[in-house]
């Protein structure tokens, strides 16, 4: 199948628009001249992409909200043939506009078997075709992949894009912490007081010279626990060129389950990730990395919930520090 004009729909957060980088790449690939264009959230997203190469142009919901038939009328005059959502894709709106501009292939994926009622049937009727969602079995990148053999593209790089600047020196000896996630997410975060006493142990050791901590503006509360710390900095970026400059320093990152997370795989930084209530065979790292999770856990529910069923305050507290300084050992002598 001939592609010249394509929307991809990539909804949720920065993690979920990287993931969605590989099959903009696909696309790309297969299709000479190709224009592609993206539909996001917010504007933190369109700076995700904003140095992709393979990238024409980027739609914001937010700077629609108020006007959403006028988004609906750009992206009708575009005339683009395809609509491809990617899997963070599950809002009705975003489901909606492909099928109002009149595109007239929209692929996407089937998630009535997790649940939704009528509106997860109303979803899947706004798609021409589609294919089974299936939690826990696939890493997402891979199943937005599966998705393009529709166009008849068979690709494997999951590897994701950020950015064309040349990788960074590195920092020797400096490694980062991400110990936050969105508002929406608090139960997905480990406790300060574990980052803070893992940054300690890992000064003590001499298995790190600085620790820095990535704050951004839903984070600011942890900030009284990592100040007046030998060796602890904490940094703030305005932009995801300016947080990938920094976090590109790194030699190792550790982080929650995160927009960050992702952005340090982008980066090809060893990471560390710590989950709880998400499902990790789903956000596998297309780089060196090493997930930590709970063992025997019942998390069904939790995230949806935004509060954990089973803990105070969540079960990422029986994450122990040294499991995690054992694994941040463990890549510093790969």
């Amino acid at each position: 199948m001939k592609i010249t004009k394509a929307l991809i729909v990539a909804g949720g957060g920065i993690g979920d628009v990287l993931m969605a980088t590989p099959m903009i790449r696909a696309v790309a690939a297969e299709n000479d001249n190709v224009q592609i264009s993206v539909l996001v959230v917010s504007g933190v997203n369109r700076q995700v992409l904003q140095s992709n190469p393979d990238v024409f142009n980027v739609f914001v919901w937010k700077e629609f909200e108020n006007d959403k038939l006028n988004l609906i009328k750009l992206i009708q005059k575009e005339g683009f043939e395809i609509a491809i959502h990617s899997h963070g894709s599950t809002r009705n709106y975003f489901h909606a506009i492909p099928l109002l501009a009149g595109i007239p292939i929209r692929l996407g994926f089937n998630r009535r078997p997790l649940g939704g009622g009528i509106m997860a049937w109303v979803r899947m009727k706004t798609l021409t075709s589609s294919i089974l969602y299936s939690v826990g079995e696939a890493k997402r990148t891979r199943m937005n992949l599966d998705l393009l053999r529709f166009c008849g593209i068979e690709n494997d790089d999951e590897s994701y894009v950020l950015s064309s600047n040349e990788p960074a020196v590195k920092n020797q000896g400096m490694i980062g912490f991400h110990p936050g996630c969105d508002a929406k997410g608090e139960i997905k975060r480990w406790p300060i007081e574990r980052f803070v006493a893992l940054g300690k142990k890992l000064i003590d050791q001499k298995c790190a010279t600085k620790v820095s901590f990535y704050l951004g503006p839903s984070e600011q509360d942890l900030k009284s626990a990592i100040s007046g710390n030998a060796g602890f900095e904490v940094v703030e970026a305005k932009s995801i060129g300016e947080l990938s400059e920094k976090m590109s320093l790194c030699e190792i990152f550790v982080s929650n389950d995160s927009g960050l997370s992702h952005v340090a795989a982008a980066l090809k930084l060893p990471t560390v990730v710590l989950f709880g209530p998400t499902t990790p065979q789903e956000y596998i790292l297309p780089t060196l990395h090493r997930n930590i999770e709970m063992e025997d856990r019942n998390c069904s529910g939790c995230f949806q919930r935004k509060k954990c069923q089973n803990f105070e305050p969540s079960c990422m507290v029986n994450i122990s520090v040294d499991c995690v300084l054992e694994a941040v050992q463990e890549l510093q002598s790969k």
